[in-house]
């Protein structure tokens, strides 16, 4: 197997997180948060959404609410709904409390 050091760390949710989403101001829909990383995360909706498309996406963790930007860079048809993969806005401040949150979640700090 080959690790790629460069590249941040990405957590899989052993059950998706719910949250919503919008393109361009527009209304919310809901999805499930598949797994996220401070860089990027993949998302499954019903929604079909185009490539390099703009999304705001809010979402709960262990109660703190999460607000980020992100733009759509693959999409995948799994039948029942569609899997897309979304790179992020770069932000310290989500990344910070993204990457604390991650470590509560997964058992490394309490």
């Amino acid at each position: 197997m080959h690790i790629k050091r460069e590249e941040a760390f990405r957590y899989k949710f052993k059950q998706p997180i719910i949250g919503t989403a919008s393109l361009d101001n527009s209304r919310e829909f809901k999805m499930q948060i598949i797994n996220v990383s401070p860089k990027g995360m993949k998302i499954q909706t019903n929604n079909r959404i185009s490539k390099n498309t703009p999304i705001y996406i809010k979402y709960n963790l262990l109660e703190e609410s999460f607000q980020v930007n992100g733009k759509i860079v693959w999409s995948l048809d799994t039948g029942g709904s569609i899997q897309h993969g979304i790179v992020l806005e770069k932000s310290e401040d989500y990344h910070t409390r993204l990457i604390l949150a991650l470590k509560k979640v997964s058992g490394f700090e309490k």
